[in-house]
């Protein structure tokens, strides 16, 4: 069975930089990290994790709590997380979390304390006091996390910039009377007090369309759960009572898909009569008919960029430093959806 000493001699570095970069120290460089993963993998090498968190006293798993796997942004996003775990030789714990729920918040609770070196999670639904609790023992890194004081570590997806874009994609093709489905009508004055993702994406939505000259009707911004469901009724209320509209722009990919069904439902075609925009990116929007028009965020990208924070914590090469607060990669993916 190969050795580190093995890896040492095939990429000509010292084994003491080998461990390192197999610990996934960010103190190596990438380069060579990649260096050595590709020589241990040519070479057959496995970690003897038992071994090594013996000595460290660690478990060497990370707890990961997730919302709706059923959907696919979250399912894509633990997929993401298992993967940029893995990079370090550590091992992921998946436990769904329905928002608000008390028992399976005492499950992730139980669990981590008792399994796992280090937790990500997403602030939604969840109690200040079950934060603390949770990061009592266990370093603990944010999802979209908008707290301020920032308290904790987190990775966020650039709402400003994607709301940006999308609103100038929006005022491209001529629209003007655009609902907005996912939150309530919220200003950025007033989603700074919360530490919500759909408070702080409507903001910068409302902001942005300002910017490009389109002014949102507070009636139009309707605050529904991110499920294709609540989206479908949420238009067919609207249809109902004679609202007019021009453009719908979704929170996430789900109530988009959700949206354009039921806009089909009343031969409402689309684009030609309603653009429709999502959020996410994820790999049902290019399948889609027709293909929805989304801001794709780089769950690669900020997977590995939340792993890497948590594992640098526990790790304690950063303990000195206050909280972090990284953004991930995107882009506007223009889809049939908005194609006019």
């Amino acid at each position: 069975m190969a050795t580190i000493e093995d890896i040492a001699k095939a990429t000509h570095l010292s084994i003491a930089t080998v461990s390192y970069a197999l610990r996934g120290d960010p103190r190596v460089r990438p380069k060579t990290a990649s260096r050595v993963r590709e020589a241990a993998d040519a070479l057959g090498y496995t970690v003897n994790l038992s071994a090594r968190n013996l000595r460290a006293g660690r478990t060497g798993i990370i707890g990961f709590a997730a919302y709706e796997l059923r959907l696919q942004q979250p399912s894509q996003l633990a997929s993401e997380i298992s993967d940029a775990t893995a990079q370090h030789g550590l091992r992921t714990i998946i436990q769904q979390i329905a928002s608000g729920d008390r028992n399976d918040m005492n499950t992730f609770q139980r669990t981590t304390s008792q399994l796992c070196d280090g937790i990500i999670i997403n602030p939604s639904g969840i109690s200040q006091e079950d934060l603390h609790r949770l990061s009592k023992s266990k370093p603990l890194v944010m999802l979209d996390s908008y707290a301020s004081p920032l308290q904790y570590d987190t990775v966020r997806t650039p709402q400003q910039q994607c709301a940006s874009k999308a609103a100038h994609h929006v005022a491209s093709i001529g629209c003007s009377r655009v609902i907005i489905l996912g939150a309530p009508y919220t200003l950025r004055k007033e989603a700074q007090q919360h530490d919500d993702i759909g408070l702080h994406r409507v903001a910068e939505y409302i902001a942005a369309l300002h910017d490009e000259g389109i002014e949102v009707d507070p009636r139009n911004v309707i605050n529904i759960p991110w499920y294709s469901g609540a989206a479908a009724k949420a238009i067919h209320a609207l249809i109902k009572e004679g609202r007019s509209f021009d453009c719908a722009i979704c929170l996430n990919d789900e109530l988009a898909f959700g949206a354009i069904r039921a806009l089909a439902d009343y031969g409402i075609r689309v684009p030609d009569d309603v653009a429709v925009i999502g959020y996410d990116g994820v790999t049902q929007a290019a399948r889609n008919t027709p293909s929805l028009t989304t801001i794709a965020i780089d769950w690669r990208e900020f997977a590995r960029k939340a792993v890497d924070l948590l594992v640098s914590r526990i790790n304690h090469t950063n303990e000195h430093d206050g909280p972090v607060a990284l953004e991930a990669g995107y882009q506007l993916i223009i889809g049939e959806s908005t194609r006019r």
